[in-house]
């Protein structure tokens, strides 16, 4: 629900135009040269959805870093679906691997950019290869004068928009203290977490943060949000990880194999009570859920189905729906998908008309964990009481649960949910909000629904945190006459 403009703050904006920038020499990714992804297998691409965000770096077979700035931005957006891509020149493919969980450093505070830093584990292991490594994390800063290598697909010189493929080059690194000297001018402190390449050098643009910078064959920085893009006789600037913070931080985040449960404030419900609840699976992965509604179709988020089709390779083929079942991964029924019909008036940017219906290969067969749910053919009042179920996380920051489950959450009303969400992004006829402070759904319940005595009233869409105070979660209005109107002409039901 908020612009991705939010992601890229350019410092030049910051900085103003005023400097004379003629005789600038700038080479590297802002000018740099196509590289092959064999020569940095580490470097991998962040998206939110089908958007592209910035860069990661592989540093274990489950484990990415990026900067925090993007971590902070995926823990507040839990209910967009946040993958990699990895072992490809191309920005927009590669293997994908979803985002289970976002740690962020303890002392990082948006927005600032000192301790930058968030480690993102995978739902499931890399294959390494010569296109897919990891990266050590040196153990020592580069000391002034010695040469690195930086990479990414951010914006260049020739063009106004991020690079299809992976550019890299070279670039020296610069006194500290000359440095912080030189930031101070725009009131911006550096700390020892931090680090400084050449201005005569300037590598870093719009696109390149969170990805790497690399000295022989350890890493030794992240690309942060203060860069020039080659315009300002000014240094980029790259989290250090080489002082301990992100070894340390890392080691904690590995270390940690708790699971968590998921939907926020919920307990486990068994599949018998809520039987239309279930699961979209891509390549043994769960990645939203869905409401059964006949035996040939159901319903979910449509940003679940576009994010896939918009800017991965995968086709129906890919994906399964798991329904019978307290669990993503075993029992019930596994039925490949046929076809996806979203609403033709999908919009990614507010989230309006948010639904999708999945037209199933086989017929489900009906029985005790599996059946269809009825559909509302009016819109949930303020203060009625629903159901909604799922497999997300249990908090912003949490990993996915094993099993199903539940909680009841009450409809708010739609002066409340229209003040809550009027700076961020418009709640639209569309849409409805329900839940309660610590009661919500939360990152991986997306496609999901939301059921009033017995009726499916909506479907788990979009919202800003989970559980969050003042912020309930938001649903697309499935008794809403355009979307009602919608599921009657494409599903017959």
């Amino acid at each position: 629900m908020f612009s991705m403009q939010l992601l890229v703050p350019f410092l030049f904006f910051i900085l103003g135009g005023t400097q004379n920038t003629s005789n600038i020499t700038h080479i590297g990714i802002f000018d740099g040269n196509d590289t092959d992804i064999r020569d940095a297998p580490y470097q991998a691409s962040l998206h939110m959805d089908n958007q592209f965000i910035g860069g990661a770096v592989i540093v274990t077979d489950r484990h990415v870093i990026t900067l925090g700035t993007f971590g902070w931005i995926l823990i507040n957006r839990t209910r967009y679906i946040a993958h990699i891509l990895a072992g490809s020149n191309e920005v927009d493919s590669g293997d994908v691997h979803l985002v289970k969980s976002v740690a962020l450093h303890p002392s990082y505070v948006y927005p600032s950019n000192d301790y930058n830093i968030a480690v993102l584990e995978l739902l499931k292991p890399l294959e390494f290869s010569d296109r897919i490594k990891p990266i050590k994390i040196a153990k020592n800063p580069p000391e002034e004068g010695v040469v690195g290598f930086v990479t990414g697909w951010g914006l260049t010189k020739k063009s106004s928009t991020y690079s299809k493929t992976l550019k890299g080059a070279e670039t020296s690194f610069k006194c500290w203290y000359d440095c912080a000297e030189d930031y101070k001018k725009f009131l911006h402190v550096l700390t020892d977490r931090m680090i400084c390449t050449s201005e005569r050098l300037s590598t870093v643009c719009n696109g390149d943060q969170g990805g790497p910078i690399v000295v022989g064959n350890h890493l030794v920085g992240i690309a942060s949000d203060w860069y020039s893009c080659g315009r300002f006789q000014l240094a980029d600037v790259f989290v250090n990880v080489a002082n301990g913070i992100v070894s340390g931080h890392l080691a904690k985040v590995a270390d940690k194999t708790r699971r968590q449960n998921l939907i926020v404030g919920g307990d486990v419900i068994d599949i018998n009570k809520v039987p239309y609840q279930a699961g979209l699976i891509l390549k043994n992965q769960y990645f939203c859920g869905a409401s059964i509604i006949s035996e040939t179709f159901a319903i979910t988020a449509a940003h679940c189905i576009v994010f896939f089709f918009q800017k991965s390779a995968y086709g129906h083929e890919h994906i399964y729906l798991r329904a019978g079942s307290n669990y993503t991964d075993k029992n019930g029924v596994l039925v490949p998908v046929k076809n996806s019909i979203c609403h033709p008036k999908f919009n990614m940017d507010t989230y309006d008309y948010d639904i999708c219906i999945i037209e199933l290969s086989e017929s489900l067969n009906f029985s005790q964990s599996i059946q269809p749910v009825e559909i509302a053919n009016v819109e949930p009042e303020g203060g009625e009481i629903g159901r909604i179920s799922g497999w997300g996380t249990l908090s912003e920051n949490g990993k996915s649960p094993d099993t199903l489950q539940s909680v009841w959450i009450s409809v708010t009303n739609k002066t409340y949910c229209n003040e809550a969400y009027e700076k961020i992004s418009p709640v639209t006829d569309r849409m409805f909000c329900a839940g309660t402070e610590g009661k919500d759904s939360c990152q991986g319940d997306s496609g999901g629904g939301l059921v009033v005595d017995g009726q499916l009233m909506g479907v788990i869409s979009t919202g800003f945190g989970c559980g969050a105070k003042n912020y309930p979660g938001v649903y697309t209005s499935v008794g809403h006459p355009d979307i009602r109107k919608y599921i009657m002409e494409v599903a017959n039901v």
